[in-house]
């Protein structure tokens, strides 16, 4: 495992009072207020029992097979015959690799050449998703046994836990290549939202309470056994579960089977954008199975909406003018050019003229404008420019906000 800043960072930043959080990946990242820029796309890690050939070419493929799904952003993809047979000579892929030890486990990690990963992704005829990711804010209620006293606490994943569950979620975010960040439960956290609320999937105080990270996405979830309800017999329990059978979008014999005992473990998850609201369940074996899931399901929500369709975009080449304010040093130029260039959907990017502090910059991209707006909002230094009412002045006006 790799060792993590994300606790110093977060501690500095709570003695300093800046509401602004820190998200976490175990891959390389990038860390500002505004986003994140996951690295380490081309490397995957896979546990093994030794060094034997077989092992490594075992774990060859799978390492190239999660590699896949960080850069496509879905899974979808390891069912393509071409895809297969990549699989099968992932060595002509291969850059390096090493073994390590991490917490008395042999590891096997593996970097591979990601412009020939992306070219065989895009010829294959599957998205890519680039290095700038949404982040998401995940707040967890769970239960546990209550020790001597007996029965079941719930408890709130935050920033500070030390928790298995934790340890999967960020195992989990890690694989995917997606940032994820816990609250931190301090005083202003306390003040506004309990585990209760979390549990009771109160959406406007867990919005509330989610505000001052400012995240792009919230996904708030209750985890539970359903084996442990016969021995809780709880009036509020059997009530929230009538609540959500009611608005389920699983009939009354499928939520049954949700309960039985070869899926008992239940997740239910709200997941919170700026946009709309959407609920979802799903049920698995064991907790960390459930855990890997819930992340599976938020990984391919952010995918569809940001993961490109090269096959498409490439017909649709186009370029593009935007104007942006507040470029009056030589840094800000070259920062801007460089977050423009940093955007999968554009192949090059020029500053055309320059008065005052205004420059114009021409586009080279795939894409149309709306797939351009899109990928901007996940920065907050370059924002478009607003009337008093708050309304964009004009699609493709912009200010640069460092």
């Amino acid at each position: 495992m790799h060792i993590f800043v994300s606790r110093l960072l977060l501690g500095i930043s709570r003695w300093l009072r800046v509401s602004s959080v820190v998200w976490i990946l175990i891959s390389n990242v990038v860390v500002n207020a505004h986003a994140a820029i996951v690295s380490g796309l081309n490397e995957a890690s896979v546990v093994v029992s030794d060094q034997s050939q077989r092992t490594q070419d075992t774990a060859m493929q799978q390492a190239l097979r999660d590699v896949l799904v960080k850069i496509s952003g879905s899974d979808a993809l390891l069912e393509s015959a071409d895809i297969r047979r990549a699989v099968r000579q992932a060595e002509s892929l291969l850059n390096s690799f090493r073994f390590e030890s991490r917490d008395g486990q042999l590891i096997y990690h593996a970097t591979f050449n990601e412009q020939k990963v992306e070219e065989l992704v895009k010829s294959s005829g599957f998205p890519i998703w680039g290095m700038r990711r949404p982040d998401s804010l995940i707040w967890l209620a769970y239960e546990e046994p209550n020790g001597q006293k007996g029965g079941f606490e719930r408890r709130l994943v935050n920033d500070f836990s030390a928790s298995t569950i934790k340890q999967w979620l960020i195992e989990a975010a890690t694989k995917r290549a997606i940032p994820v960040a816990f609250p931190l439960m301090d005083l202003t956290d306390v003040q506004q939202i309990s585990v209760y609320d979390v549990w009771g999937r109160f959406v406007e105080r867990i919005d509330t309470a989610s505000q001052r990270y400012q995240p792009d996405y919230v996904l708030a979830a209750r985890m539970y056994d359903v084996r442990n309800l016969t021995q809780q017999a709880t009036v509020q329990t059997q009530q929230l579960l009538a609540v959500n059978r009611a608005r389920s979008a699983f009939s009354q014999d499928e939520f049954t089977a949700m309960g039985s005992d070869e899926a008992p473990i239940i997740i239910e998850w709200t997941l919170l954008t700026q946009r709309n609201v959407q609920f979802g369940e799903l049920s698995a074996t064991t907790h960390e199975a459930a855990i890997t899931e819930l992340i599976d399901n938020l990984a391919d929500v952010l995918a569809s909406r940001y993961a490109l369709d090269t096959e498409n975009l490439l017909m649709a080449r186009n370029q593009l003018d935007i104007k942006i304010t507040n470029v009056d040093s030589l840094d800000k130029y070259v920062a801007i050019s460089e977050f423009l260039d940093s955007l999968t959907l554009v192949d090059s990017a020029m500053i055309r003229t320059q008065q005052g502090n205004q420059a114009i910059f021409a586009l080279d991209m795939m894409g149309s404008q709306d797939d351009l707006l899109n990928a901007i909002r996940l920065d907050s230094r370059l924002q478009r420019v607003v009337d008093e009412f708050g309304r964009a002045t004009d699609e493709l006006n912009f200010i640069w906000m460092p």
